[in-house]
């Protein structure tokens, strides 16, 4: 059997409050949500 963390990783995609608590820790994706609706909102405007 693999054992977490020594033998294997884990990660996410997006930093929500729940991977924040995880255990192991994750190695997390993190998403700029504010910064991409920006993005968005001035692309349609």
């Amino acid at each position: 059997g693999l054992r977490v963390p020594q033998d294997l990783s884990v990660a996410a995609f997006d930093d929500t409050a729940a991977s924040r608590r995880a255990w192991p820790p994750l190695t997390v994706a993190a998403q700029p949500m504010g910064a991409m609706a920006d993005a968005a909102v001035a692309a349609i405007i």
